[in-house]
């Protein structure tokens, strides 16, 4: 329900922490364990040993019983250990309710992503309710870096295993808010969707003269990106679907999506 998804916490530690460039607001943590388990209650940050975080962490997870009223597991679950992380401070930021975090740079993201506790609504729901209200505090970062991630997808209704890998990502800016829309608007994106290579990149014009000169309805774009991903397994799309394309259980598609900012 709405509070679980509320109360649960985020628990964070990381092994060391340095600060290389003292005048740019930076930090460097290195060997940082992240989770998101029932049982885990507030979010807290510490300092300490990662492979005993996560043995705690699964402990906790394998003793907390689902039925708790206060916590029923309904949510994206997940263990992820980080290499090192780079962050960049900013206290103007801060007084202005945006979080305190400018820059943040990941590498070495290994873990594990658990949503097979998820349950669907039995009743419709307008997606639209679900968009996310900004809170003070809520991150607004003026830039993210990410390098040599690797995750296991568990999948609700017992849907195969999959991994998702990214090889490294560059957005220009990433908002608690506007999180999927950052992501799509990506510089450059590159990795694999279950051993599919896919691509986000800004759109390529071969010619001097850009689309929203030619095509008015591409005149309110400041920004074109694109999406590629080759081979995707046909069963990540029709899954569940009713009618002829679900009839198909085996094959593999090609997808190439633009859109405009």
């Amino acid at each position: 329900n709405h509070y679980s998804r509320l109360a649960t916490g985020i628990q964070v530690v990381f092994e060391s922490a340095i600060v290389p460039k003292w005048k740019d607001g930076v930090i460097t943590f290195n060997n940082v364990f992240v989770s998101r388990r029932p049982g885990s209650g507030k979010a807290r940050v510490t300092k300490g040993s990662p492979a005993a975080a996560e043995a705690a962490a699964t402990a906790a997870h394998q003793e907390h019983p689902m039925t708790d009223e206060e916590d029923d597991g309904n949510y994206t679950q997940f263990d992820l250990a980080i290499q090192q992380v780079n962050v960049t401070v900013s206290f103007a930021k801060w007084f202005n309710a945006k979080g305190i975090l400018k820059d943040v740079e990941m590498k070495g993201v290994r873990g594990v992503v658990d949503r097979t506790h998820v349950q669907q609504p039995t009743e419709y729901i307008d997606p639209r309710s679900w968009r996310r209200l900004h809170n003070p505090g809520d991150f607004e970062l003026d830039s993210f870096k990410l390098e040599d991630l690797y995750l296991t997808i568990y999948q609700p209704d017992d849907f195969r295993p999959f991994t998702v890998s990214v090889y490294s990502c560059d957005l220009p800016r990433l908002r608690q808010q506007w999180l999927f829309y950052d992501l799509m608007g990506a510089n450059t994106m590159s990795g694999s969707i279950d051993n599919s290579l896919f691509t986000i990149h800004p759109r390529q014009i071969h010619s001097q003269r850009s689309v929203s000169d030619t095509d008015s309805d591409n005149a309110a774009w400041k920004k074109q990106s694109r999406l590629r991903i080759d081979g995707l397994a046909i069963d990540h799309l029709n899954r569940g679907v009713e009618g002829p394309f679900s009839w198909i259980h085996e094959g593999s598609v090609d997808i190439v999506a633009g859109w405009g900012f």
